[in-house]
């Protein structure tokens, strides 16, 4: 930034004015003592478990930062964006090539923790099992991620999930 501009801003900070040391912020407000904390970093679409469609999603994460926090005493998880890539493949290779910030990337959904697959009928669980199988086999293995496929999958499984009616709550 140019030098002009830097001090613009350090003038202006220099020009705020000073907190009231009268002022008491309320309880609910105050911030705990500061104390340090360690945590982990991960690509949460690389945080595949057995379930997982071939992709990490926010159940693995839920489940990730649970075990870290529980067991080791972690006080954080971060990750990469969850930007949406795509709507049709194919589907850029990284979260940090985004189509759209404004939306998440179903990507990161965990079909079966979606309300409405409770709702679907046993064959169309079945269908959506079906899909899911060759990519939870894949979360199993080495190879690479194919976004592509997991996309494809997981739209056909959305498609269908669309088709529940919702209830009053969920339409409200």
């Amino acid at each position: 930034m140019p030098d002009e501009t830097l001090a613009a801003i350090v003038a202006a900070l220099e020009c705020a004015p000073a907190v009231d040391a009268g002022f008491t912020a309320p309880d609910a407000v105050v911030p705990p003592p500061a104390q340090r904390s360690w945590g982990f970093t991960v690509q949460l679409y690389s945080l595949r478990s057995r379930d997982s469609w071939g992709h990490g999603d926010l159940r693995d994460l839920a489940d990730f930062a649970t075990w870290s926090a529980r067991d080791l005493g972690a006080g954080f998880v971060l990750i990469n964006p969850l930007h949406a890539a795509e709507p049709l493949p194919p589907v850029s290779p990284s979260p940090y090539l985004p189509m759209s910030r404004r939306w998440v990337s179903p990507l990161y959904l965990r079909i079966e923790d979606i309300p409405e697959y409770a709702e679907l009928s046993s064959p169309e669980r079945k269908r959506i099992s079906q899909l899911a199988q060759p990519l939870r086999a894949a979360s199993l293995t080495p190879a690479l991620i194919d976004r592509d496929g997991v996309w494809a999958a997981k739209r056909a499984a959305l498609e269908g999930l669309r088709k529940v009616t919702l209830s009053d709550a969920q339409q409200a």
